[in-house]
């Protein structure tokens, strides 16, 4: 079993690709419920990287509902509309990722890079452990590593930008 996947048609929530955020790249990814075929493939990823979780760490690594894990449910965890009918997760990396269009030519421009943004997002599923200061149990889980994005045509912005004009009234001049 693989660890890898690209994904089908998701949107872009939140992400920091241009330039590092505390060392990192990121990107908040919304799939949607009816996505068999991705939300299928970062399940089987997702039980590949635990078994290896298991491996790696032993006895440190805990049942598998003990476990934090990358994909998690809109419905429930967001009150934002925009996350209703979608599994979302967030994957980074520390390496700037390669974004591409339609046609694997690079993206250089920022412009289409906005919430509600379509692409499709490479990524690795990859187990870890970090220990608790003072002797505390260990943070297991599973983690979502940011590979590249290919960037699709559409997708309709979910927070809408309002222009400073539409935004402001004119003052008038004081002498």
């Amino acid at each position: 079993m693989k660890t890898r996947i690209i994904t089908g048609q998701v949107r872009l929530v939140k992400n920091n690709l241009w330039q590092a955020d505390a060392a990192k790249y990121y990107v908040e990814l919304l799939i949607s419920k009816d996505d068999e075929a991705t939300v299928s493939a970062i399940d089987a990823a997702v039980e590949t990287a635990v078994e290896a979780g298991e491996k790696k760490y032993g006895s440190v690594f805990p049942q598998r509902d003990r476990l934090l894990m990358p994909l998690r449910d809109g419905d429930t965890e967001k009150s934002d509309p925009a996350y209703k009918g979608s599994l979302f997760l967030r994957a980074s990396t520390l390496y700037a990722p390669e974004i591409v269009d339609e046609q694997t030519q690079p993206v250089t421009d920022r412009k289409p890079l906005y919430p509600g943004s379509l692409a499709r997002v490479s990524l690795r599923f990859y187990p870890f452990a970090k220990n608790m200061p003072e002797g505390g149990n260990p943070v297991c889980g599973i983690a979502a590593e940011l590979g590249n994005i290919q960037l699709l045509a559409g997708g309709q912005r979910i927070y809408p930008r309002i222009r400073a004009a539409q935004e402001f009234m004119k003052l008038e001049k004081t002498a």
